[in-house]
């Protein structure tokens, strides 16, 4: 026990330091005195440590503290990432017409996107292509159209901050005739639809206002949620 040690020059008798010898407080102690925790105690500290450790810790089971170099793949969780930001976007709706609207309706990446660290430092990567796809509806026009962003390449040799330029999108589209529908009773009292077929002239102009519409709002709209995404995996 501490007062069976002796406390000169505080050398307990086999000659080692006893920290806690009066010689080492001049100010109060430096420590706590050693003391034996029952259960809940340890329990305690344990949760503790491992709440620190946990927020010391990186991504990685393993790589404590990204110390050893490490290549993560994020082009999955940046496919899945840009369909969260654009897919089931409303680019146009007529209030007066149910079903005339343009939307997104799908997005594709095509390359790779990856998260590298050693000691601490993280360096992300990308290069890849994006695909949006829009789709229409107005009068007696359709429209299918896709949107192609090129040249998104981030390769590390950048300087820290410099910010990421988007190209504007290469556009192409497919536009087809759509049916009008009208609806009216029978004798019976029941509510019939009958189509009306749409003049080639007029599904063209329809179909053209939906590209303008793809043109001027919806490719600009797409290209500033892939600089949301770029920034993302930047930060990542």
């Amino acid at each position: 026990t501490e007062s069976a040690l002796p406390q000169q020059n505080g050398l307990d008798k086999k000659g080692y330091h006893y920290a806690h010898s009066d010689i080492y407080y001049k100010d109060g102690r430096i420590c706590e005195p050693p003391k034996k925790l029952d259960a809940a105690d340890a329990v305690a500290a344990a949760e503790a440590e491992a709440a620190t450790a946990d927020a010391q810790a990186s991504e990685s089971k393993w790589n404590t503290n990204d110390y050893h170099w490490e290549e993560r793949d994020c082009t999955a969780w940046a496919t899945d990432r840009l369909r969260e930001l654009v897919v089931g976007s409303e680019v146009w709706r007529d209030k007066k017409v149910e079903g005339d609207e343009l939307t997104v309706t799908g997005a594709e990446l095509d390359g790779y996107a990856s998260s590298c660290v050693r000691k601490g430092k993280t360096i992300n990567t990308f290069e890849f292509t994006a695909k949006v796809t829009f789709e229409g509806r107005r009068g007696g026009g359709a429209l299918s159209a896709t949107a192609t962003y090129t040249d998104l390449v981030r390769d590390g040799t950048e300087d820290v901050g410099s910010e990421v330029e988007v190209p504007a999108g290469v556009v192409e589209s497919k536009a087809s005739a759509v049916a009008d529908s009208t609806s009216s009773t029978d004798k019976d009292g029941n509510i019939v639809q009958t189509e009306v077929p749409v003049s080639s002239e007029r599904a063209m102009r329809c179909s053209e206002m939906l590209l303008k519409l793809v043109t001027k709002k919806g490719e600009p709209a797409v290209r500033e949620k892939l600089l949301v995404l770029v920034r993302e995996l930047l930060a990542k």
